[in-house]
């Protein structure tokens, strides 16, 4: 299967998903009367959340794949690649220093390379293969432990990394706010009433999740264009 496949498999499989919870959860109220929507709301919302959040990790981690794989076959650098070096450097610079790579060899920190090129000579591809391996390690395990929701701010940190933007729409990013606020009154509480002093009506609840839609639409097809 090659890369367009997946991608295009990723991401019908996500669409599939929000239609299904939508029909379950969401239709039976649209042309009804019924009033008692709340844990039906409450099940759509959070599990849309989820499928969100894994969609976006997903798209990541092929952008990640696609970049790889053109280094290995051709030598080519592209977008993903020096983004994620930069953003993996950077945070080195930071004082999160890990000397070891995903394989267990000794990463050089740049300002002792002179030194140790006396004892073995290093040469130019081995060099950036270390780069470029430890980033993608650091880079997916980041992403693995990530857990801070759907905000345009997480959705930074995730997709920043390899070179995906985000679109510049205020409606998309209050509708994540709004998405994670609601998804997080939901699981965080005991009793139905904490935290909620009024229950969204559907039809703006669907609004925001459309929105968000759009914007996993958007991340797919960035993804694409890198291949």
């Amino acid at each position: 299967m090659n890369s367009n496949e997946e991608i295009e498999i990723i991401y019908l499989s996500f669409v599939n998903r929000e239609t299904e919870l939508r029909q379950k959860y969401i239709t039976p109220y649209l042309n009804s009367e019924e009033e008692h929507y709340r844990m039906d709301l409450e099940a759509y919302t959070a599990l849309c959340f989820g499928a969100i959040e894994d969609f976006i990790k997903k798209m990541a981690k092929v952008s990640l794949k696609i970049a790889k794989e053109k280094w290995r076959q051709n030598n080519e650098i592209n977008d993903t690649l020096l983004s994620l070096t930069y953003f993996c450097i950077y945070h080195l610079e930071q004082g999160r220093k890990n000397n070891i790579d995903e394989n267990g060899n000794e990463l050089i920190p740049f300002g002792k390379l002179k030194h140790k090129t006396t004892q073995n000579i290093i040469q130019n591809r081995e060099v950036l293969d270390k780069l470029i391996g430890f980033s993608c390690a650091s880079y997916l395990n980041y992403i693995e432990n990530n857990h801070g929701g759907i905000t345009y701010e997480a959705l930074l940190k995730i997709l920043r990394p390899v070179a995906i933007s985000l679109i510049d729409n205020p409606d998309i990013e209050s509708a994540f706010t709004l998405i994670k606020e609601y998804r997080g009154s939901i699981v965080h509480r005991i009793d139905a009433q904490e935290k909620i002093t009024t229950l969204p009506s559907i039809q703006d609840i669907v609004q925001k999740v459309d929105y968000c839609l759009q914007f996993c639409e958007n991340v797919k097809d960035q993804v694409l264009a890198k291949i």
